[in-house]
């Protein structure tokens, strides 16, 4: 009778271990792809550029830090930087633009030297800012909606709505002291090297155009969201299970159980996190 409740005692622990195995894959996969920059559509000539190789631009893909978007004439991308499209981003046609980072952090930036990118950032937490740098002008937000354009020499900064900040670039490469900010409704053009700036107010074709495009964004299906907490307090469970399975274990291969359980674990989590940056 003994054997047998060890034995089964010793199954117990294998399944909950399995089990626990496929949770923290799905975690480190998911967990960690949800709010990086991915492709959400798509349109013409687009190419994408990672240490010198060409990535295919389909629908999905996840973009990495430092990944160069290029965009040929009549084409464009859209990119989210979370399922639930709140912080999406408009590249243009005839653009290239750079990726500073592929998540959204504190300060979140992203470069652009020929084109135009058009922003809908309603997902920005408390003291963060996502700015666009340019070899002209920097422009950014602490949460709302902006565009920034390229002609020649000068930039065009366009606020739809609420503020920005703006700030010219010097000839040394360095942001010029003075900081503008700029209220919904207007846009300003900043030549080259110059620091002062032209108003203009946007017309109703442009905030008709913007609209439009936030209407499509905002029209077009979520993902579903994962719920982590769910798979943690799930988690939780299986680990009380485990715990449990594993004192099975020790009575039947002696002491050495935990230290070996442990280290099956950090070796298995090593691998699925690299394993997730490599399909990434």
């Amino acid at each position: 009778m003994t054997s047998v409740a060890l034995r089964y005692d010793t199954a117990c622990c294998i399944v909950g271990a399995v089990v626990l195995a496929v949770l923290l894959t799905g975690f480190f996969f998911l967990n960690g792809s949800e709010t990086r920059a991915r492709i959400i559509r798509i349109s013409g000539d687009v190419s994408i550029e990672r240490d010198g190789l060409s990535l295919a631009p389909i629908t999905g893909r996840v973009l990495h830090s430092s990944d160069s978007i290029i965009t040929g004439e009549g084409s464009f991308v859209e990119i989210a930087y979370d399922r639930s499209l709140k912080n999406v981003v408009r590249i243009g046609a005839d653009a290239h633009v750079v990726l500073e980072n592929d998540v959204v952090t504190k300060k979140t930036t992203i470069f652009i030297d020929k084109g135009d990118l058009l922003l809908k950032l309603n997902g920005l937490k408390k003291g963060s800012t996502f700015q666009v740098r340019t070899p002209i002008a920097i422009a950014g937000v602490r949460g709302t909606c902006f565009g920034v354009a390229l002609q020649g020499k000068e930039a065009v900064i366009t606020d739809f709505d609420s503020r920005i900040f703006v700030k010219g670039i010097s000839e040394d490469s360095t942001e010029m002291d003075h900081e503008l900010l700029l209220r919904g409704g207007w846009k300003v053009i900043v030549k080259q090297f110059e620091k002062s700036f032209r108003f203009e107010q946007i017309t109703p074709a442009e905030r008709g155009a913007w609209l439009l495009w936030k209407d499509q964004i905002d029209a077009m299906p979520r993902e579903p969201v994962f719920n982590s907490s769910c798979l943690i307090n799930f988690i939780a469970v299986m680990a009380a299970f485990l715990a449990r399975c594993s004192l099975a274990m020790a009575s039947t291969v002696g002491s050495l159980a935990w230290p070996v359980l442990v280290l099956i674990f950090v070796a298995y989590a090593g691998i699925t996190v690299n394993l997730r940056k490599v399909l990434a």
